[in-house]
């Protein structure tokens, strides 16, 4: 009689535990490196929007101003960089880090063009910020932001008038029309990989005369 050969059921669950292990270590380490390419992708995004941000200001002695119809803090709504001159061949660029980049329908199946997962633009000079900052934060330049890898807006969008209103911004009046901002978390407000790969904050870069921090 021939004898059959098999695996035992303790070197199949011994197997089994072995594949378990090799995946709980090379999941996480596939996912940071994940995080770390996508932070990487947009910092080179913002590099190039600011540089070409910069070609338009030589040319126009000032920056795009922003849409008052809504869309006003959307990169993928300033036009004046690709038409009639190409300063950067598009500003349809996705935000990896964007909660929102998915969702491109509300519950009644209407379009919601501001939710394309577009990086963040803000023109500080703009008449759209005059009813909401006080005359000293209307300064040339801006900032554009991404979400970063904790997907929060953590109010990177407020980091020019954080570093001009006098004094500490937490005891400053907060801004016309945004409730109780600035809140506690703005202190994470800049991501920075040193915390983490997965730290809070927005990953920023700011164009023009804005003072304040920004992401290398």
């Amino acid at each position: 009689m021939k004898t059959i050969r098999a695996f035992t059921l303790i070197e199949l669950l011994i197997v089994v535990a072995i594949i378990a292990i090799l995946a709980a270590i090379a999941v996480p380490n596939f996912l940071e490196a994940q995080v770390r390419s996508k932070a990487s992708r947009v910092k080179s995004d913002l590099r190039s929007v600011v540089t070409a941000l910069e070609a338009y200001a030589v040319d126009q002695n000032d920056y795009p101003h922003m849409d008052r119809e809504g869309n006003h803090h959307w990169l993928q709504y300033v036009h004046e960089l690709t038409s009639p001159v190409a300063y950067i061949s598009s500003v349809t660029l996705v935000d990896p880090f964007n909660p929102h980049a998915k969702i491109l329908v509300d519950a009644e199946n209407r379009n919601l063009p501001n939710y394309k997962g577009s990086y963040g633009y803000y023109n500080y000079n703009s008449a759209f910020f005059a009813g909401y900052y006080p005359p000293e934060t209307r300064v040339k330049g801006g900032v554009v932001n991404s979400f970063g890898p904790d997907n929060i807006n953590n109010g990177s969008s407020y980091i020019v008038p954080y570093y001009i209103i006098p004094g500490p911004f937490s005891s400053a009046p907060p801004p016309v029309g945004y409730g109780s901002y600035p809140a506690p978390g703005w202190v994470y407000m800049l991501y920075d990989s040193t915390n983490g790969t997965r730290s809070a904050g927005d990953i920023v870069k700011l164009f023009g005369a804005c003072p304040g921090p920004q992401t290398d």
